[in-house]
């Protein structure tokens, strides 16, 4: 089993050295409305147990180069967030003499808290569900190997 071994004065250079060895991860972290970096240090693990085991996964904001003081650990679950909203609205018209009533609806749908896209069609909204199921589930079997 490792130890916790976290950044600190003394090995930050090592550190920043694997941070340029390794990509980030593909998420788009966002954290107090800041989007992150998230990257992968091997040897430097900040938590042992829960989801990832032995995590060595550090966080670091976008428009800024990795240093001591912006390094966070990460710990989070779901990188991004998706929401859905629908909202109903029931139209009546009169065209020539003859009273048509019908409902319409409007989807939105939000990715850490923004909009991503508006009035989707329900078959896209439904696509991308399963998309991003899948890709959950992908990203889950990434931690277990």
């Amino acid at each position: 089993m490792k130890e916790i071994k976290l950044i600190t004065r003394e090995n930050i250079e090592q550190a920043l050295e694997i941070i340029e060895k390794n990509k980030p991860l593909p998420w788009d972290v966002v954290i107090d409305k800041r989007p992150y970096y998230v990257v992968q240090i091997d040897g430097f693990i900040h938590t042992i147990g829960g989801v990832f085991g032995e995590n060595d996964l550090w966080a670091y904001p976008r428009n800024e180069k990795p240093s001591l003081h912006n390094l966070i650990q990460y710990n989070s679950k779901h990188p991004v967030t998706w929401g859905l909203k629908y909202k109903e609205k029931n139209v009546s018209r009169c065209k020539w003499d003859e009273q048509c009533s019908f409902t319409r609806g409007q989807t939105v749908i939000y990715r850490n808290m923004e909009k991503f896209m508006t009035d989707a069609p329900f078959l896209l909204v439904v696509a991308l569900l399963v998309v991003g199921f899948v890709l959950l589930i992908k990203g889950a079997d990434f931690f277990v190997e």
